[in-house]
C-alpha cells in the first residue's frame, strides 16, 4: 500500500493486520440501521402487546362486574 510506504516492514505487518477488523467494524455499522428499525417494530408490538393487555382487564372487569352476559363472553372468545 502506498499509504504505508514510510513504514518499515514489521510496522506494515502489523497494521495490515489490522484490516479484517476493520472489515468486520464496517459490517456490523452497516446493520445497524436494520437493528434500529428492527427495535422499532419491537417497540410498536411491545406497545401493542400493553394495549391489549389494558383492554383484555378493561374487560375482566365488565365481566366481574356483571356488566357482560356470559353469552357475549362466549362470542368474545369465539372471535378472539
Amino acid at each position: 500500500m502506498k499509504l504505508f510506504s514510510f513504514l518499515d516492514t514489521n510496522e506494515k505487518k502489523i497494521i495490515e493486520s489490522y484490516i479484517p477488523i476493520l472489515k468486520v467494524a464496517k459490517k456490523a455499522n452497516s446493520m445497524i440501521p436494520e437493528l434500529i428499525s428492527n427495535f422499532n417494530i419491537l417497540v410498536n408490538i411491545h406497545n401493542l402487546e400493553k394495549r391489549a393487555d389494558t383492554i383484555s382487564f378493561e374487560i375482566k372487569n365488565e365481566i366481574t362486574k356483571g356488566a357482560i352476559a356470559p353469552n357475549l363472553i362466549d362470542d368474545l372468545l369465539e372471535l378472539v
